[in-house]
């Protein structure tokens, strides 16, 4: 197998090295109780310190100018293994199984000074900004290989009397996955890099069992970081402290393990790691093997330290010298679902990606870069079977190519392919019903001022056209008893720059006052939940539209115009001062605005399908700034004024403390306008309710109203920290949010009782998240004080408690 490009003068090296070897032996270890092979063990022969490890999948060669006697294999948690050469087949590959044991470090202790594992671990953290891949430019090319399977017992899989003792439906099972997998994909890609993040990814050829749509295809490489240097590093979209971080030594147990001579003048130290005891953080275990040769990881074996019923991870990672570099040529991915089973057997996902045509600080400019960081070209499932024979390190395995005959086959008799974008579309909120899709998110819906709102609505999908999308609705309210529709257009003009056109007309309500610009609805976020209080509404009849497109690397263009009519559907009126004599008092209100819309995030990646743009995010701010202007023309759109709002997200990790999210609001109405053009803050109070993110907790709905205005919400999560036992691991998080705003006119609204709040507002309060889980489900309790220049007389009023709800995928 090619791992690398080498120089002539190692080639011939090499070569003749091993011209002069007369004995050799090779083969594979594995794990005696489930099979999988081993990647790293040590392996000496003859009682000699000097020998070779196993690669990445378990394989190895001895080559000796000696006769070869014996062999010896040992790795940390199995029993180490002597084979003498009576026992050896020298004439063709030998597989060699090793036994686990139970052990245990919980009660080692170290004494201050003692460890000599510190010495190697410090200086490998020294050596981190050099030995990361990602502190040079570089390309290379990728070959990916992910399955999906059924975790079977090696033991039954080779005790045939066990199979037969089994039940029909384990023996069919067992029989199924001895043939094939359940599910498999490959890729092969270029990707090029020049520090510190500038990065494209495009992927050559894509296939997938019973599917030609390439989506997939991001999903092998985004479970592991390609680097381990980072730090901290994130693994399955969990952040890990990297145990060869700065200070590391004062959070993780270390112990030497084994010692490899690799050559006269190079060493390699397998080192075990681990959290020590009663040390509480997100913290891995696994084995890292260090060689002195720049102090620079050669192999890492690493899993989280903490088992989660639903899915678990695993990854290997192996580095060679490439140009004097220490670079990546393999990662491997273990994925185990604890609770997902396939008749009895857990499903486990096993990932190769293999990296190769190593260029390290080629020429590559800056301006070969952009936003997209990877791109899913949509004709590279179309690739033939010589350009994959060209790529693939193996050649496919008869259980391999059965997986995409048998596969294939199924999928076109049950049109898989057409089914996956209905389940795409229906993870959106949509459930494809021919050429379009029925909205889920307009079936029904509740809140104080409406009742229960019962609705449908349709959108063209796919079948109809990919470059545009009609959509439409309806809905009643129960207890406001009033029909609402509406509908809009949407040309996707040009994916690859975000280039597009929407036009939209509705006939609804809307809180009045409410904030609204021009974004994506975060999925799974609790951020809506203060919907269903809202008890103030204005009907709004409404047409508009807006060309957006994505310019200056960075920034998010909307421009954007409307007109709206709102009526009043309480007793409010405006007082319209039309002469100084003359006063007109008004409750429904005509305007026609016009404006723009900017969205900065600086360095935000997307990752580009055949279907469009996917952000990737950034860790950087992401801005929001929207400007309107209303033209007045007639009487009741004869208001002059000027709308600006701005707002500010940014979540950030705080290495040993947790994550920290915050967002700055602020706006102003410049003119005299009623309440409909002002701004309500984001009120939330309700005893027994579920928690609302970024709202006021402790705020009564419609308290208060502002023309010019402040919003500060801060939220610091300590996972779980704080609060840590061997069953209990709730997620606690800290929460403090503040407001302030003026209004000048107040006199000019009547009938509707608010407050304003020159003195400011503040809250705080104490989120206790994952008390109770229900399959990807958590619940828990939330409590909020209200304090300051608006704290309520009754001390009582000032505190709220409510129960939260979070997504759990780990």
């Amino acid at each position: 197998m090619e791992f690398k490009k080498v120089s002539w003068f190692f080639l011939l090296s090499f070569c003749a090295l091993t011209s002069s070897a007369q004995y050799s032996v090779s083969g594979t270890v594995a794990d005696e109780k489930n099979g999988e092979f081993m990647p790293f063990v040590t392996i000496t022969y003859n009682g000699l310190q000097q020998g070779t490890n196993t690669d990445i999948d378990g394989k190895f060669t001895i080559n000796s100018s000696i006769p070869i006697t014996k062999i010896s294999l040992s790795f940390i948690g199995y029993k180490p293994k002597e084979i003498s050469s009576d026992e050896i087949d020298f004439s063709k590959p030998i597989t060699v199984k090793l036994t686990p044991v139970s052990y245990s470090l919980g009660e080692f202790v170290v004494k201050p000074g003692e460890n000599p594992a510190h010495r190697i671990i410090k200086k490998a953290s020294e050596n981190r900004k050099t030995n990361n891949p990602e502190s040079i430019s570089f390309k290379y090319e990728t070959y990916n290989k992910f399955i999906f399977t059924a975790a079977i017992d090696s033991f039954i899989l080779n005790n045939p009397d066990t199979i037969n003792s089994l039940d029909t439906t384990d023996q069919k099972t067992i029989e199924f996955f001895n043939k094939q997998h359940l599910f498999m994909m490959e890729s092969v890609t270029e990707r090029k890099f020049i520090p510190p993040d500038n990065s494209y990814e495009k992927v050559l050829a894509s296939r997938v069992s019973g599917f030609k749509n390439p989506s997939f295809t991001a999903l092998a490489t985004q479970f592991q970081s390609f680097s381990f240097y980072n730090d901290p590093m994130i693994i399955n979209y969990t952040t890990y402290l990297n145990p060869i971080g700065n200070r590391s030594t004062e959070k993780y147990l270390f112990l030497i393990q084994d010692t490899l001579y690799q050559n006269e003048t190079d060493s390699i130290f397998v080192i075990s790691f681990r959290p020590l005891k009663d040390k509480n953080f997100k913290g891995l275990q696994g084995v890292l093997f260090i060689n002195t040769n720049g102090y620079a990881i050669q192999n890492v074996i690493a899993e989280a330290c903490e088992k989660s019923e639903l899915s678990n991870i695993k990854i290997t990672q192996k580095y060679e010298q490439i140009n004097n570099q220490w670079f990546p040529t393999q990662l491997n991915t273990l994925l185990s679902f604890p609770n997902t089973m396939v008749n009895n057997h857990s499903l486990v996902g096993i990932g190769r990606s293999y990296i190769k045509n190593i260029e390290i600080n080629p020429e590559l400019k800056k301006r070969e870069f952009g936003s997209v960081a990877v791109d899913l070209n949509k004709e590279a499932y179309k690739q033939e079977e010589g350009f994959w024979n060209e790529h693939r390190i193996d050649t496919l395995s008869e259980k391999e190519k059965t997986t995409y005959q048998v596969i294939d086959s199924i999928s076109e008799a049950e049109n898989l392919e057409l089914k996956l974008k209905f389940f795409e579309a229906a993870t959106n909120g949509y459930l494809p019903i021919g050429p379009v899709n029925l909205d889920l998110n307009r079936l029904l819906d509740a809140n104080a001022y409406e009742g229960f709102r019962l609705g449908m609505g349709v959108t063209t999908n796919f079948k109809i056209s990919e470059k545009w999308r009609l959509s439409g609705y309806g809905a009643y309210g129960f207890k406001d008893k009033a029909f609402k529709y509406g509908g809009d257009f949407e040309w996707k003009i040009n994916r690859r720059k975000g280039i597009g056109f929407k036009t939209w007309y509705q006939v609804d309500v809307k809180e009045t006052g409410s904030i609204t610009f021009f974004e994506k609805k975060r999925w799974l976020s609790t951020e809506t939940t203060r919907n269903f209080l809202i008890n103030r509404m204005d009907s709004v009849q409404e047409i508009g539209g807006f060309f957006y497109f994505r310019a200056l690397s960075h920034f998010t263009f909307h421009l954007f115009g409307l007109q709206s009519e709102y009526n009043a559907t309480n007793d409010y009126q405006f007082a319209k001062k039309l002469s100084p004599e003359i006063t007109s008092l008004r409750n429904n209100f005509t305007f026609l605005e016009g404006g723009i819309q900017v969205r900065f995030a600086y360095k935000e990646k997307y990752l580009l399908t055949q279907d469009g743009s996917v952000s990737l995010g950034t860790k950087y701010p992401i801005i929001y700034f929207k400007y309107s202007q209303n033209i007045p023309y007639e009487i009741g759109n004869d208001f002059e004024f000027q709308k600006i709002d701005l707002k500010l997200d940014k979540t950030f990790y705080i290495k040993n403390l947790g994550k920290s999210s915050f967002r700055l609001a602020a706006g102003k109405v410049i003119g005299d306008v009623p309440l409909q053009k002002l701004v309500a803050h984001p009120a939330a109070f309700q005893n027994g309710f579920i928690t609302s993110e970024y709202s006021f907790e402790t705020m009564r709905l419609q308290e208060f109203y502002s023309d010019e205005y402040f919003h500060g919400f801060f939220r610091h999560s300590f996972g779980s920290l704080l609060l840590k036992t061997k069953d209990f691991e709730p997620e606690v998080v800290v929460v403090y949010s503040t407001a302030w705003g003026k209004m000048i006119n107040i006199q000019n609204h009547r009938n509707y009782s608010f407050n304003t709040l020159e003195k400011g507002f503040h809250e705080t309060g104490v989120e206790l998240h994952h008390l109770f889980t229900l399959g990807f489900s958590s619940f828990g309790i939330a409590s909020y004080y209200r304090f300051g220049p608006y704290q309520l007389q009754n001390a009582k009023d000032n505190f709220t408690y409510k129960f939260s709800f979070r997504i759990k995928f780990d």
